[in-house]
């Protein structure tokens, strides 16, 4: 069966990182979101144009990927290849350092 996936945004990292490689520690706790919007915005289903490991160094999060729903606890490695969709559903307070490649 064919996968419509026109729907679902493909983060591209051209548009992001000159050098192709990208490293990040982010600390992100739900209520930074002021509004709903960007909440939403922020747990929109997606995929990533490279390749993308994400160490869960805090908390616990509630991820979908490939439409499989995960629940991760730290301390955690998270791996997603190319066009993988995933989203976040569930998080309270999450320390998390990305490789995107």
């Amino acid at each position: 069966m064919l996968k419509n996936n026109k729907n679902i945004p493909l983060n591209s990292m051209a548009d992001d990182f000159s050098q192709g490689i990208a490293v990040d520690k982010i600390s992100i706790k739900q209520s930074d979101y002021t509004t709903e919007e960007q909440y939403e915005q922020a747990i929109q289903s997606h995929r990533d144009e490279g390749y993308t490991f994400h160490i869960l160094e805090k908390d616990s999060l509630v991820i979908e990927i490939d439409f499989q729903k995960y629940k991760i606890k730290a301390p955690a490695v998270v791996y997603m290849h190319p066009n993988q969709v995933h989203r976040i559903l569930d998080f309270t307070n999450m320390v998390v350092c990305s490789l995107l490649l």
